[in-house]
């Protein structure tokens, strides 16, 4: 009849996989996403983007609401997705995330890009400089 049926158990062993890769793991996988907490429902909504195989993937803030044990494996996820042909562009306050998963970073005061960076060429110190304005 060309209706599709939702193959509970491919989606809970696609889950499981996702989620093995982010090294997180859940009590239940049937548990819902309103009961989780506020790291939990970000893990869940990186293994989502990642389940479609994205050529680019835009993560603002990805590893906020998260412990840095919990930060881990997102910062190895953002180095290693590069290498399965995704682009990645993050947006964060936490500067030692940016100069440890990027090639290069652009900062942007007021609206303009003020600087683009080599990351293996900078420091913190530098990026702090350039983010307040300081030559």
């Amino acid at each position: 009849m060309g209706i599709k049926r939702l193959d509970h158990d491919e989606m809970r062993n696609t889950a499981q996989k996702l989620f093995f890769r982010l090294n997180v793991s859940f009590p239940s996988l049937l548990e819902p996403v309103t009961a989780l907490s506020g790291g939990q429902r970000q893990m869940v909504a990186i293994a989502r983007a990642i389940a479609f195989k994205p050529c680019l993937m835009i993560m603002d803030e990805p590893t906020a609401a998260l412990s840095v044990g919990a930060s881990e494996p997102v910062l190895q996820l953002i180095k290693m997705l590069p290498s399965e042909g995704a682009a990645v562009m993050v947006v964060s306050h936490r500067l030692s995330d940016l100069l440890t998963t990027t090639d290069r970073i652009l900062v942007i005061r007021h609206g303009s890009i003020v600087a683009e960076l080599k990351t293996s060429e900078t420091t913190e110190e530098e990026l702090l400089h350039q983010m307040a304005g300081i030559q």
